[in-house]
């Protein structure tokens, strides 16, 4: 009898420890999806805009913020939006994401439809330069070039020549792989995508130069990346092949085709005699050039030396990009722009040269 109550007791004391011990978990799995649900992401994508189309499912929502990690479980995300805020509450739209947010305040975000999109629109034209680009922001009085120019590096500028009196352009190598051969002495020519976007009033040329670079690393898809690496030659030297053809041609015709000639050239081991980076350095193009001007030492001066120039001349568009790793094979060795920007194709030296006296008059 008394080891029968003994037994009873011990059973149920075993309930009530199993009962505690499954409460405690319980509890602790409330707590642990509280604390995703409201904690922080722990890597973010700064400055960010997020374009959620009409009619996509939640499923597909969630997989485009956890890919711009804007949030780490998308699952969770599902979860919470359709119990808490309904299966279809989300807002098509443009949504701005400045600083890291919760899992739960991204549902509520989207379901209220809080863009936080007072924004200014800045268009980088094609072919803009790091010095055009910090006069853009200096006109539209967000501050000055200079503080630009800082943070993406100045134009043109060789800094192993300056002999530690110029800071070096700042590293962003941590940002996009694509920099990785990206030599640490010249600035961000040719990297600063052309595109429209949208900044937030207050932003910082350093913030600047970030949304950019994460815009570039986007438009350089996977297939294009791969087509680069199968070229031979790094994102460096197409971005630099690139910015000439920006500067030499308007078609992406004519832009293959002078790509075609100007690699040629470079395995030919012959100067390329290209006249746009003269624009980049000494503001004067073609027609105002002098004999003097061709001789002028500069790592930019493919009339004096041999090789690509220094770096890009110009932050090149997609077009100009393509261009370089599509090139257009062709007999031609020569090409020149008569007044119009019309192209001139030739095969030899002699006819290059009748084709300059017919269309440019030398």
């Amino acid at each position: 009898m008394i080891f029968g109550r003994i037994k009873e007791q011990m059973n149920i004391e075993k309930k009530i420890r199993i009962l505690a011990l499954g409460c405690a978990f319980f509890l602790f799995l409330i707590s642990f999806y509280i604390y995703l649900i409201f904690s922080l992401p722990k890597t973010f994508n700064h400055g960010i805009i997020i374009h959620i189309e009409e009619g996509a499912s939640l499923k597909e929502i969630a997989g485009q913020l956890k890919q711009e990690k804007i949030i780490q479980k998308p699952g969770l995300f599902r979860l919470v939006t359709q119990y808490v805020f309904g299966e279809k509450s989300v807002k098509a739209g443009d949504y701005f994401f400045e600083k890291p947010i919760s899992l739960f305040t991204a549902a509520r975000r989207l379901a209220q439809g809080d863009y936080e999109l007072s924004l200014t629109k800045v268009t980088i034209p094609e072919g803009a330069t790091v010095r055009d680009i910090g006069f853009i922001f200096e006109n539209l009085g967000q501050w000055q070039a200079e503080e630009f120019w800082e943070e993406a590096g100045y134009p043109g500028v060789d800094y192993r020549q300056t002999d530690g009196q110029m800071p070096w352009p700042k590293d962003f190598y941590s940002i996009i792989p694509l920099l990785s051969g990206k030599p640490n002495y010249v600035s961000l020519e040719g990297y600063l995508f052309p595109d429209t976007y949208f900044f937030p009033p207050n932003i910082t040329p350093e913030g600047v130069v970030t949304m950019i670079l994460r815009n570039f690393d986007k438009k350089i898809d996977s297939g294009l990346r791969q087509k680069i690496s199968q070229s031979g030659y790094g994102v460096f030297e197409i971005l630099t092949m690139a910015s000439l053809l920006e500067k030499e041609a308007s078609n992406f015709n004519d832009r293959q085709l002078i790509a075609g000639v100007l690699w040629k050239r470079l395995k030919d081991n012959m100067l390329l005699q290209v006249d746009a980076p003269f624009v980049y350095v000494i503001d004067k193009n073609t027609f105002s050039l002098s004999k003097k001007d061709l001789q002028m030492d500069s790592p930019y001066n493919t009339y004096r030396y041999k090789g690509l120039p220094l770096g890009p001349i110009a932050n090149p568009g997609l077009d100009s990009i393509k261009a370089a790793v599509f090139p257009k094979e062709s007999e031609y060795w020569y090409y020149l722009s008569d007044q119009e920007g019309n192209i001139h194709f030739s095969q030899t030296l002699k006819e290059h040269k009748e084709k300059k006296a017919k269309y440019l008059g030398t």
